[in-house]
Order: C-alpha cells, then sequence, then structure tokens
C-alpha cells in the first residue's frame, strides 16, 4: 500500500489519532511494536491558530515515528486551510483531517462527524485544505450520521474527486459513538466500488489478531487502523503482525513482560509531561489494560490506580499486583505447548519458568532410575505390590505438581491444594499401569538401565500430556478461572 510516496507495505496496521492517547511516548512504543503508521492526537484549527500552547505541543514529531500523520479537525473553510498551512510546516508525512469524531464538544458544533449533516461544506473544506498544502491529504470518517442515514458510499467517490490520497471509514455511525458492533460491510462495498482509486483503511472493533486478518480477507481493504485496543496493550501491533505475517498466534507474552511495557509506559509518559500529568495521562490507560481482565477481585485495585497521582503510587500497585497475580513461575502459562506438534522456538524457556518445581523433580527421578535402589528389609518385601504402590504415589506427586504449577500459571495466582490433587489422581490411575508394563518389558526381555530409563521418560511424557489434555473438561476449565 502506498499513499503518495510513502510505501506502508503489504497489509500495513495503523494506530488511530485519540485525544489524550497518542501521544509521542506511545506512538513511539507501538511504532517500535511494529505500527506501521502513527497519528497524533486530532488538534483543533481553532486552536492551532490561536496559537494555544497545549495544542501547538501536538505538533511535535520525531524521525523516529515517521511515517507519521497529524490529523485536524474544524468547521470553517479558513480555519482549515489556515490551520492546514501551520501543520505543513511541522513536516509530518501525511495531513488527515477528521470528520469523524463524535463526541458531543466536537460533533455538536459542527465539526468532527458533525460534517457529514452538512457534505457540501465537508467538501468544500476536502478540497481547500488540498489545494493549499503540498502534503498527501487524507481524510477519516463514519459511516454516516445515523442509521437512516449511512451515506459512505456516495460520499466516497466525491471525496476522491477532491484529491485526498486515502480515506479512512470507522464502521459505525455518529449516533452510535462507540456502541453496538462495527458494520464493515460498506466499507466493503466501498472498496470494491471499481472508480475507487485510492487505499481505503478500515476501523472499529480490531481487537485481536483473527479479527485484523479477517477484515483484510472478507473486506479487501488496504489497510487496517487499531484504536481502542491498543489501550493499556501497545503489544497488540506486535501479535497482529506476526499473526498476518506466520498464520498463526503469537506465542504468549508473558504476563512479567507486559508488565514492564506497562511501567515504561508511565516512565515514558512522566519525562514527555511531568509526574502530575504524565500520571493522569497514563493512569486510566493501565486501568484499561486486558491485562487485568479476568484477575479476581480487581476492582478495588483498578480504582487505586485510577486516583494514583505519584510514580510512587502507580510503582507500588503494579509491584502488588505482580506479587499477588504473577509468581515467578507463571511468565508464560500453556503447558500443552509441550505436547504441540510444532514447538516454539523458546519452549524450554517457557517450560523451565511455568514449572521448575515439576520440572526439577522429574529430572532427579529420571536420574535415580540409573542407580539400583537400597536393599529392602524382608517385612517390607512381603508386602504385595509394594513396588507399584511406591511408584503410583510417585506419579501422583509429580502430577500433583504439575498440577499446582499449572494451575497458579492460568490463574496468576496460588491454587488451592484440593483442585491440584483432584486434578492429579487420574493421571496416575491412566498411565502408571502403562508404565509399570513397560519397565516389565524392558527388564525381562530387553535389560539394561537404558531401557528402563526410556519407560520412566515415556511416563513423564504421557504425565505431562494428561495433566495439560485435563484443562479441556469442564469442570478444571473452571478450576482455572474460566480459561
Amino acid at each position: 500500500m502506498r499513499i503518495r510516496n510513502i510505501d506502508l507495505g503489504e497489509r500495513p496496521v495503523l494506530l488511530a489519532p485519540m485525544e489524550d492517547v497518542t501521544d509521542p511516548a506511545f506512538r513511539l512504543l507501538c511504532k517500535e511494536f511494529g505500527a506501521d503508521m502513527v497519528y497524533t492526537e486530532f488538534v483543533s484549527a481553532d486552536a492551532l491558530i490561536r496559537s494555544v500552547g497545549k495544542t501547538l505541543l501536538k505538533l511535535n514529531i520525531s524521525e523516529r515515528e515517521r511515517p507519521v500523520a497529524i490529523q485536524i479537525y474544524g468547521k470553517d473553510t479558513d480555519t482549515m486551510v489556515e490551520a492546514a498551512r501551520i501543520v505543513e510546516q511541522a513536516a509530518p508525512d501525511i495531513l488527515d483531517l477528521n470528520f469523524g469524531c463524535p463526541v458531543k464538544r466536537v460533533a455538536g458544533k459542527g465539526a468532527g462527524s458533525g460534517l457529514l449533516q452538512n457534505v457540501p461544506k465537508l467538501l468544500e473544506i476536502t478540497r481547500a485544505v488540498v489545494q493549499a498544502v503540498k502534503l498527501p491529504v487524507t481524510v477519516k470518517t463514519r459511516l454516516g450520521w445515523d442509521a437512516d442515514h449511512r451515506i459512505i458510499t456516495e460520499l466516497a467517490e466525491p471525496l476522491q474527486d477532491c484529491g485526498i490520497e486515502a480515506l479512512t471509514i470507522h464502521g459505525r455511525t455518529r449516533a452510535q459513538m462507540y456502541t453496538g458492533e462495527a458494520d464493515w460491510t460498506l466499507i466493503g462495498e466501498v472498496k470494491r466500488n471499481p472508480r475507487i482509486h485510492i487505499p481505503i483503511i478500515g476501523n472499529g472493533d480490531i481487537t485481536t489478531p483473527q479479527r485484523a486478518r479477517q477484515c483484510f480477507d472478507d473486506y479487501g481493504v488496504d489497510a487496517i487502523m487499531v484504536g481502542r485496543a491498543s489501550f493499556g496493550r501497545p503489544w497488540i501491533f506486535k501479535e497482529i503482525k506476526h499473526y498476518l505475517q506466520a498464520g498463526e498466534p503469537l506465542p504468549e507474552l508473558s504476563f512479567g513482560w507486559r508488565m514492564d511495557v506497562l511501567r515504561r509506559e508511565i516512565a515514558d509518559s512522566v519525562a514527555l509531561l511531568g509526574e502530575r500529568r504524565g500520571i493522569l495521562h497514563v493512569r486510566r490507560h493501565l486501568a484499561a489494560s486486558p491485562l487485568f481482565k479476568g484477575i479476581p477481585n480487581f476492582r478495588e485495585t483498578r480504582i487505586a490506580m485510577l486516583r494514583s497521582e505519584t510514580v510512587a503510587d502507580l510503582t507500588r500497585i503494579l509491584d502488588d499486583i505482580a506479587g499477588r497475580f504473577c509468581p515467578p513461575q507463571a511468565a508464560v502459562p500453556d503447558l500443552l505447548n509441550f505436547v504441540a506438534p510444532c514447538l516454539p522456538r523458546n519452549v524450554m524457556l517457557r517450560l523451565i519458568r511455568n514449572y521448575p518445581v515439576s520440572l526439577s523433580v522429574i529430572l532427579v527421578v529420571t536420574y535415580l532410575s540409573f542407580f539400583k535402589p537400597p536393599s529392602v528389609p524382608d517385612e517390607l518385601e512381603r508386602i504385595p505390590h509394594l513396588d507399584k504402590v511406591v511408584h503410583l504415589c510417585m506419579y501422583l506427586g509429580m502430577a500433583g505438581m504439575l498440577w499446582i504449577e499449572f494451575l497458579r500459571a492460568h490463574r496468576r495466582q496460588a491454587a488451592p491444594l484440593w483442585h491440584a490433587w483432584i486434578g492429579a489422581v487420574g493421571c496416575p490411575i491412566v498411565f502408571s499401569g502403562g508404565v509399570e508394563l513397560l519397565q516389565e518389558y524392558c527388564t525381562d526381555y530387553r535389560g539394561g538401565d537404558w531401557w528402563d530409563f526410556a519407560a520412566n521418560t515415556v511416563g513423564v511424557l504421557l504425565a505431562t500430556f494428561l495433566v495439560a489434555r485435563l484443562r479441556r473438561w469442564p469442570f478444571f476449565r473452571r478450576c482455572c478461572g474460566g480459561r
């Protein structure tokens, strides 16, 4: 996809312009995680021509975030033209016109999506701005004002005729604000129009990598734009780009790694805005982060986060969250990766982080299998099936520890012991008999400690497999917090 001489590559993923969100620090973070182009917070044309200090700061861009677009909004043609010339001096790669903002203080005054009720004025502003600057000019808008006036299919061609070089469409009307589901069918119709030759960018409800790919495949858009899904989750671009390129989900990023990203977001925001303004700016992003979704009894912690006023307050809250919900071994909680057909490159590191106790015990038991057990008193030898009882206890213990750490990883907190033992009791019953047969066959017919070692290894692998598969049973999914 190209916008004039700006090559954004194949299936680009863009960061949407969002007020009080897409400041320079956040844009750079999203850029680092794979955003192909970023947008500034939208800028008021009226405030810009009056040289309001806070508004002028929004024009600050760095070379590291290119390509970058600056978006402006307003309702008066002359004001928008003058503001566009001021923006041109800031040297962004693209100038974007906001005809989609639905909030009352913008749309209610006839700017943003309010111009969807006055299409001649919208086209007049667009044509005048395109003629006034040498930058590529693009437009971001919505389907229409309300369900009875979804005019985007009729509006796209006149906008193209005004000279814009790309069109971004949010799949909702102004009346919907941000409620309901985004409707991409009209976005697809615009893209399929044979008379439309400018790039069409889709926006709305891009919350998962799977949804991103579906929008490319089903609606044929040239690019997608991610907005609110990036709140407290700038790594979503990393997840989407990996899925688009590899066709499979990115191995789950560890809880600790994502917490470190949020800490960095705090530090960057404070460095840019100062402590007070930086904390006010970033704390609501953290509180809205999907990283904390599903954590039981998190409401009070979220309220405390929203009331934080210093870096020390937020850091203390994040440290408390990490201590309660992110034990060291719970970095990447997915035991199924151990038995997946295609193992990720870092599977061993992930297993060691998630299951240190279990793996240590397995290694010790496997190592001891090379040695002849000590002599047993005659009284104990008379106990029937003593060796099988010992093996049963051993596998029960290993499976129990695996299950404890499995639940700790998936719930990011300690699991009750009774969950572990209920989960583990089925494992040894199923495979201990099989392991005994293997050992008996290897010892009697093949001989040698290596065969005994192989039989133990098979038993351990089978235990791991069964413990992992237990999470698919409805009861154990409830034990894992619905996962």
